[in-house]
């Protein structure tokens, strides 16, 4: 029997909203598309596999970034965690034209890469439009961000859509959308997960 374990982050709350677009909250948004995520990790779950998630926040809730990394750790400590997923939408207000899926990770972190390009592989194997190459290091996206930097455990933070788009915010918001991103994740975090312990 195999232990796997895995932290989903869904990103801001409470009086942090995130990207805000025509009325379309990020906040919202990153906890129903992560409460679907949760779902299909522990249906891809196989008889032989055991699978603890655990949630930085699973409600409309403000938890700062400092309690949320410092949690992680302490957890990580007693029982390691074998990666960190912080569920995100992405924004460019000055460029409406920015949009698809994205995931950031540690430069030089050979788990985070791997992670990401799991991830990556899933998502586009489903068809969604990834940004780019899909996957980029904090260092090419030019800033740190806590849960990729703060948090020990090997991390992403997943850009799935662009609020910022028309487009993406559709189909952000559209349920048959949603359930299908999550599974192409929960696949990708999966397959990490099985390549790195076996």
């Amino acid at each position: 029997m195999t232990i796997k374990r895995v932290t989903l982050d869904y990103g801001h709350g409470g009086d942090k909203p995130g990207a805000s677009y025509a009325g379309v909250l990020e906040k919202d948004l990153n906890l129903q598309l992560g409460n679907k995520i949760y779902s299909a990790l522990h249906e891809l779950s196989e008889e032989q596999e055991t699978l603890k998630v655990i949630l930085t926040r699973d409600s409309d809730e403000d938890i700062p970034l400092g309690i949320r990394y410092q949690l992680i750790n302490q957890y990580h400590k007693v029982h390691t965690i074998d990666l960190v997923a912080s569920i995100h939408f992405n924004a460019a207000p000055s460029v409406p034209q920015a949009h698809g899926f994205e995931v950031y990770y540690l430069d030089g972190s050979v788990k985070g890469t791997a992670a990401a390009t799991s991830i990556v592989q899933h998502v586009r194997q489903q068809d969604f439009y990834i940004r780019g190459r899909g996957y980029k290091t904090t260092a090419e996206l030019g800033r740190q961000l806590a849960m990729i930097h703060k948090t020990t455990p090997p991390a992403v933070l997943i850009e799935t859509a662009f609020l910022s788009n028309e487009n993406d915010r559709l189909n952000a918001v559209n349920i048959n959308w949603q359930n299908q991103m999550a599974q192409a994740i929960a696949q990708g975090i999966w397959a990490y997960l099985r390549s790195v312990n076996g």
